[in-house]
């Protein structure tokens, strides 16, 4: 892990204990505000560690949704949340995607 990120990781205010509440609330809004005001503060980490990454998987999991299998598919908070998220990339290339 880059030192960059173990430096965000240790200081990250998105803490499970923080976050307890607006998970279950389903509260994306929050992650999303949380995730970009610490990441934002270093756009080239954000683009990296979330952006660029999301882009690459999506292929990838629009392969296992053509498949007949079952597949189990996890990632953190930061990926599921805001504009550039798997959810709203798999939304723009025509697949349904839902927060439950």
């Amino acid at each position: 892990m880059p030192a960059a990120s173990r430096r965000h990781c240790s200081s990250c205010p998105c803490s499970p204990t923080r976050a307890l509440t607006p998970w279950r609330r389903g509260d994306t809004a929050w992650f999303q505000t949380e995730i970009k005001s610490d990441l934002g503060k270093d756009p080239a980490l954000y683009q990296s560690l979330v952006v660029a990454r999301n882009r690459k998987w999506i292929a990838k999991i629009e392969a296992m949704l053509d498949d007949d299998k079952n597949y189990l598919i996890i990632v953190g908070t930061a990926h599921l949340v805001g504009p550039d998220s798997v959810i709203a990339l798999l939304k723009k290339d025509g697949i349904r995607a839902a927060q439950r």
